[in-house]
């Protein structure tokens, strides 16, 4: 299976479109997206996700910068008081946040909990960054069609300020006439199409490998996990010569770099450190397309 990372959204991919890739879906919508791949046996079904983002959402609002709510590990701790201390307190629960209870080794009981709470909060992690992907998509598409609204006003009543512009661009005063064109005026609002980033893709990287199948093709145009990769060691090179691929994969591929990784190369490049993700297995090999 390819799938695309760590877009969520086919509008929030600027790459190459790959025959037969998939975007991940992360189980919002009450039946599974055409043409996405939605884990089996998710923490939340469609209508508990729906509430558990709703909440954290509403919890977020006090934060300062949108960004922040991606970083689940700012959620405030439980116990703090305030008008919001219910919603806290539940999320603190479902999402292990705070002091963990301590567990003896080998206690399956509890190391099946921490693996339930680590997928619970990667499921979090990838709704936020869908909403994220929804929100730039309708900012995007607003300021389009803002743009072209006034710009058609442009020309309905351009003849009237619009005339003599193609001879003279200022007038006596030494106004730019053609900056007061509202049409000109619009582009100041817009919203950077390609310069604003859908997500961090650390974090989502990171939920997205509680999910993963074994020997899942990655798609990615994210040159820095590239980079991250390669600074631990992953050797890249055409993924056309790359073992294990399809004939029909391999064609598909041809172009672009590949490696192989396993699941603690891609954590580690996640977490920038050694991180521990319960229930993943560290063997887990997978392969890393950089589409660009």
């Amino acid at each position: 299976m390819m799938l695309y990372c760590p877009q969520i959204l086919p509008d929030a991919w600027t790459g190459p479109r790959i025959p037969g890739a998939r975007f991940l879906d992360p189980g919002l919508a009450r039946e599974p997206v055409e043409g996405g791949f939605r884990p089996e046996a998710l923490p939340c079904d469609p209508r508990e996700a729906r509430r558990l983002l709703n909440n954290f959402l509403g919890l977020g609002e006090q934060y300062r910068k949108p960004g922040d709510q991606i970083q689940v590990q700012s959620l405030p701790h439980p116990g703090l008081a305030g008008s919001e201390s219910a919603i806290q307190a539940e999320l603190g629960a479902r999402l292990g946040l705070g002091n963990a209870p301590a567990s003896a080794p080998g206690d399956a009981a509890a190391q099946e909990t921490a693996r339930f709470v680590w997928r619970q909060r990667s499921q979090l992690l990838l709704l936020l960054a869908q909403h994220r992907e929804e929100r730039l998509a309708e900012s995007r598409e607003l300021s389009q069609r803002m743009a072209a609204s006034l710009s058609r006003f442009d020309t309905i009543i351009g003849d009237g300020l619009g005339e003599g512009l193609e001879s003279e661009s200022t007038d006596a005063e030494g106004v730019d006439l053609e900056a007061l064109r509202l049409g000109r005026v619009a582009a100041d609002f817009a919203v950077p199409a390609e310069d604003e980033d859908p997500a961090p893709w650390r974090p989502v990287l990171g939920a997205m490998l509680c999910f993963l199948p074994a020997g899942t093709v990655l798609v990615t145009t994210e040159a820095a996990l590239v980079e991250a990769l390669e600074e631990g060691g992953t050797v890249f090179g055409p993924a056309g010569e790359l073992s294990g691929l399809s004939g029909e994969m391999s064609a598909e591929l041809a172009a672009y770099r590949a490696a192989r990784v396993t699941a603690v190369d891609l954590a580690r490049a996640a977490f920038e450190t050694e991180a521990v993700v319960p229930g993943l297995d560290p063997g887990a090999e997978f392969v890393l397309v950089l589409a660009a």
